[in-house]
């Protein structure tokens, strides 16, 4: 008959100490998934402001600095057409003034005494 009664209070004891355990880890448990909670907005929004920055500086610095370019490029290759034909002059001006001249004169070898 005690056996039975430990046995009671034991489950009883249990539930109880469960009971306690359960009741005290809810507000842990609700404190940390609100910690985690508050990070992960915190960092969701920081990533989003960054990327909205960097997308900014991307289109302020970025975008000019490509029109630029391009237009270097396109100013460039409108150039190539006219600068071939100049190109061709200017080789073939120095092609005929170096075949032209005459060839130096080689002297004889200076004599040696012996």
């Amino acid at each position: 008959m005690l056996t039975g009664l430990f046995s009671v209070f034991a489950v009883f004891g249990l539930l109880l100490l469960l009971l306690i355990a359960g009741g005290a880890i809810i507000p842990v448990l609700v404190a940390i998934f609100a910690v985690v909670l508050a990070l992960w907005i915190t960092f969701a929004v920081l990533g989003l402001v960054l990327r909205l920055v960097g997308g900014l500086l991307l289109f302020l610095v970025a975008l000019p600095l490509m029109l630029v370019a391009g237009a270097i490029v396109l100013a460039f290759g409108a150039l190539i057409p006219l600068a071939v034909p100049l190109l061709f002059i200017v080789a073939l001006v120095w092609l005929l003034t170096r075949h032209s001249r005459t060839a130096p004169v080689l002297s004889a070898p200076a004599a040696t005494s012996r």
